[in-house]
């Protein structure tokens, strides 16, 4: 039996749901590892959970992430939101966001994974981020839709008299949106304070919600699943545009119907998402020599099933002293613009993913149906299937019974309730078997449970012909592949359905319309099956590979588990 592929992105297990990772470097008995702090998806039809969790690696390996449990439990009978920790004189410090981020209390351990106890109520307020500086002393950020920050006391909990900052940046205009004063689409700010700092300059990292069409990306209208920077030479004022870091709409993909082309820097005019983008958090983090974007990614029905994501950036200072972040655009040598690196399947394999492990369809990093009328245009929960019903709009439900999404894995360890755990293996005792959800929601959520720990597939549904399903990046070494397996099953038929294979599957490298080096022809069933195809074209080395499935039956749904290279 093959070894299954572990520490790609999601970095995390697939049944862990772990957003808002705020990434830190400790040293703790000489061991030198990266800690992750988030909320904890494990309520199931809402935001977060009621405890927090925590993961570390290997400073030098990223791909080897070990639980240390639970560290901290909720006061109150209400979720917990984004958390942050620091270290200070000996002491960790976990800025924990209870009832929902109403009420900020600091707790104290004496070990980077606690626990962490003796909480006491500070002066911050929704999404606290905090910055020890080289000096000692410290500094807090916070805020939704309008952003705060100020010096605090040796107490870490209150605030320094006289230092308080409002509308430290303009923020988003949004529906929730009171304060009219202060808004700036240049600074957008929505929420996820993170403070970091590069060398003498102070960087906050934050959720950004585009307010303008930004359509090489794919992106028309208001989007907040990106992570930017703002930075200064002060920690409490003074902040200029940095540029993004992060987002997490998938690998953009040129809408050639529109005129949209692939250049070596992007996509040139019009480009299409092929993920289902939603709200970001996480921040910046140096790891040895490298630098890391840590973020989160949507499963695509809802965001209660949110997943950690790591990515490498590139940093350089300007002349003027300007700091760069993400993947960087020079002219003549020079840094000039920061623009989001790319969202991959590979994360910390930066040499690219083992092709010849068991690797989940869950780590695709593209789920695009073919069409040019997107299914990614809003965001999660509900996504264009709820705008759909709330319009009684026919032709978006149409587009919406096209979009794919990754089914949520869950374990005893994955931190659901006792009650919802049973609920949902009862629900879904039959698997994916004889699924017929044609507009996903939060009532209809297909869920994979399993009674025992372990490593799990996190399958992707809803694929139908013309489909392509991508990861960058995989490596096949320098011999190359002679054949390839993917585990399929049919959710349901068409009206048409054709006798014997129904379905070819074809390998794509390079890009989602690339050389075919391998196709299968398969008669599909509701059985999770395996299909074996040849690789006739020599492969080796790092590519993203992509799954096309092509279909005699237009009215097919699919179900892809997952692949290896043989």
């Amino acid at each position: 039996m093959k070894a299954k592929l572990t520490g790609a992105n999601p970095y995390m297990p697939l049944w862990e749901h772990i957003p808002d990772g705020e990434p830190r470097v400790f040293t703790y008995n000489g061991e030198t590892r990266v800690y992750v702090y988030g909320s904890h998806d494990s309520i199931y039809t809402e935001y977060c959970g009621y405890d927090y969790v925590v993961w570390s690696a290997p400073a030098d390996d990223l791909t080897k992430w070990k639980c240390h449990g639970v560290c901290y439990r909720a006061t109150y009978d209400t979720p917990m939101y984004a958390p942050d920790v620091v270290y200070k004189d000996g002491m960790y410090y976990m800025y924990v966001a209870e009832d929902r981020g109403t009420y900020i209390y600091v707790a104290k351990s004496e070990t980077p994974w606690g626990p962490f106890t003796d909480p006491v109520l500070t002066d911050l307020k929704f999404d606290p981020g905090v910055l020890v500086d080289d000096d000692g002393r410290v500094y807090a950020y916070w805020g939704f839709c309008e952003s705060y920050a100020a010096e605090l006391n040796d107490d870490m909990a209150t605030i320094k008299e006289g230092t308080l900052v409002e509308h430290l940046i303009g923020h988003a205009d949004s529906p929730w949106v009171k304060e009219r004063d202060h808004l700036s689409d240049d600074d957008a700010f929505f929420e996820a304070s993170s403070p970091r700092k590069i060398g003498d300059k102070y960087l906050l990292i934050y959720s950004k919600r585009h307010q303008q069409d930004m359509p090489e990306l794919g992106v028309y209208g208001p989007n907040f699943g990106f992570l930017s920077y703002m930075w200064s030479d002060t920690p409490l004022g003074g902040f200029k545009r940095g540029g993004d870091i992060s987002f997490n709409g998938g690998e953009i993909v040129p809408d050639t119907s529109r005129g949209g082309r692939a250049t070596p820097d992007g996509i040139d005019g019009r480009g299409l998402m092929t993920f289902q983008w939603g709200n970001n958090h996480g921040s910046l983090m140096k790891v040895l020599d490298q630098w890391y974007i840590f973020y989160h990614r949507q499963t695509g029905i809802d965001e209660f099933s949110r997943q950690a994501m790591i990515e490498p950036v590139d940093v350089a200072i300007g002349k003027d002293g300007h700091p760069y972040v993400g993947r960087i655009r020079y002219e003549n040598g020079e840094p000039v613009e920061s623009l989001p690196v790319e969202m991959t399947s590979q994360g910390a394999y930066v040499n690219g993913i083992d092709a010849y492990l068991e690797i989940s369809a869950g780590y695709a990093c593209h789920m695009y149906d073919g069409t040019y009328d997107s299914v990614y245009t809003v965001s999660c929960p509900g996504g264009i299937s709820q705008v759909a019903r709330d319009r009684n709009d026919e032709d978006l439900r149409a587009i919406a019974r096209r979009k794919m999404v990754i089914v949520p894995v869950y374990t005893p360890d994955s931190g659901l309730s006792d009650e919802m755990f049973e609920s949902l293996k009862e629900r879904y005792a039959d698997g994916l078997k004889g699924v017929t959800y044609t507009d996903f929601d939060i009532d209809k959520k297909p869920t994979l449970v399993y009674d025992t720990p372990g490593e799990y597939s996190s399958p992707v549904m809803n694929i139908a012909d013309g489909a392509t399903i991508g990861f960058k990046y995989l490596q096949f070494g320098d011999k190359g592949p002679s054949a390839f397996t993917v585990r399929v099953m049919k959710m349901r038929s068409g009206d048409n359905a054709p006798e014997g294979n129904d379905l070819r599957i074809n390998v794509r490298i390079g890009s989602y319309t690339g050389d075919i080096i391998g196709s299968v022809d398969a008669s599909v069933t509701d059985e999770m099956t395996g299909y074996t195809g040849e690789v006739n074209v020599p492969v080796t080395g790092k590519h993203a590979v992509y799954f096309e499935f092509v279909s005699g039956d237009a009215g097919a749904r699919y179900v892809f588990d997952s692949f290896t290279f043989d």
